[in-house]
């Protein structure tokens, strides 16, 4: 016979207490992977930005306009003198270090 079974309903409540009580001890192990892969992916990040500075420039554009940034963005992307004056940014800041 099963243990439920025979000793009725209030062991076997405290039973599955004790099942759930241990699977979210083990929680935080089991989400370890997804933490360490969310780090690995930020340290690529931040690598892959320090290495691209056109991005930052690209980025920071964004923050020197007064303008409402959602209407901004279209314009901003879609200028076609963009790519000349990020490579123009970049040969300055180049002649800066």
């Amino acid at each position: 016979m099963r243990k439920e079974a025979v000793t009725g309903s209030g062991e076997k409540e405290q039973n599955n207490r004790e099942i759930a009580a241990d699977s979210e001890g083990a929680r935080p192990f089991a989400e370890l992977p997804v933490q360490i892969g969310t780090i690995q992916t930020r340290i690529a990040n931040e690598k892959y930005l320090r290495t691209h500075k056109e991005v930052s420039l690209l980025i920071s554009g964004f923050f020197r306009r007064d303008d409402f940034v959602l209407i901004f963005i279209p314009d901003y992307f879609t200028d076609p003198r963009l790519p000349n004056k990020i490579h123009m940014q970049l040969i300055k800041d180049k002649k800066g270090d």
